[in-house]
């Protein structure tokens, strides 16, 4: 058996351990992706991972191996006092997260930098299947800035609008901006895929930050625009087709909207082509 393969062994039984030691973090997991509307994407978020750290996995291995660091070993500490105390406490939400910067540690302590910066990025991208327990706390203010917004738009165009907290009434009729319209959960699963490009496309330093600064003005004004079209065809054709039809279809296509314009944007900024180190 040749020495790469011996290693890629050897990390699946590591990464095997660890799900074994902290299995209840792992159930929590799955149990928050199949019931959390905002996180459906978690299941996603290893695979694509994984994929990353495999392309990556050919470069690494031709570094020389220069483990045994001060600061790899203290973060590995650390972070495994981290995981242990929220394990006695039940608290999956630490948990998860400090089995990531354990697996950062870990690696950083047995290969060093050289190679540790192969997997950098794939490693701490784990963090976007780990679902923020305080996230309905950005819906309100979310459905409130929508609800104001699309109030105003909606009036640019002539329609007689009034905004009281969440509902909005038109002539005809009224609808409510819940948390459903609020956009978080196309907020959420933008800032994943928009970091995930970033990543894998060339291009500067500060035109990626740009990118990354973007991605939330960009589903916010997508999601205001959704919410407006909808007062218009609210008014026009009544809200049943407003509520149910385009209701329907309106929330997948303007996040294809907001892809598509960050991906202009990454044009503009010369962050378009696919690293081939990658594919």
């Amino acid at each position: 058996m040749s020495r790469v393969r011996i290693e890629q062994v050897a990390y699946l039984l590591v990464a095997s351990l660890v799900i074994l030691l902290f299995y209840p973090a792992f159930v929590w997991l799955v149990r928050s992706w199949l019931s959390n509307p905002y996180y459906a994407h978690g299941f996603l978020v290893p695979l694509i991972a994984g994929v990353l750290a495999w392309r990556q996995w050919r470069f690494m291995v031709e570094e020389p191996r220069q483990g045994g660091a001060w600061l790899a070993l203290l973060l590995t500490v650390v972070s495994l006092g981290v995981v242990i105390w929220a394990m006695r406490w039940q608290n999956y939400f630490v948990v998860a997260l400090g089995l990531v910067m354990l697996l950062v540690g870990i690696l950083f302590y047995l290969e060093g930098w050289s190679r540790l910066k192969y997997w950098l990025f794939p490693l701490l991208f784990l963090a976007f299947m780990v679902p923020l327990p305080f996230i309905d706390y950005a819906s309100p203010w979310l459905e409130a800035f929508t609800a104001q917004s699309a109030t105003a738009l909606a009036r640019l165009v002539g329609i007689s609008a009034i905004q009281q907290g969440g509902e909005i009434t038109l002539p005809n009729t009224a609808v409510t901006v819940g948390a459903p319209c609020s956009g978080l959960r196309s907020l959420v699963t933008m800032v994943t895929v928009g970091v995930v490009w970033i990543y894998v496309v060339e291009g500067r330093p500060t035109a990626k930050a740009l990118m990354l600064l973007a991605i939330v003005p960009l589903v916010a004004v997508s999601n205001v625009l959704r919410v407006a079209i909808l007062l218009v065809v609210a008014q026009l054709f009544g809200e049943d087709i407003a509520l149910s039809y385009y209701h329907d279809w309106s929330s997948p296509v303007l996040f294809l909207i907001a892809l598509a314009m960050l991906l202009i944007l990454g044009k503009v900024l010369h962050c378009s082509r696919v690293r081939e180190d990658l594919f």
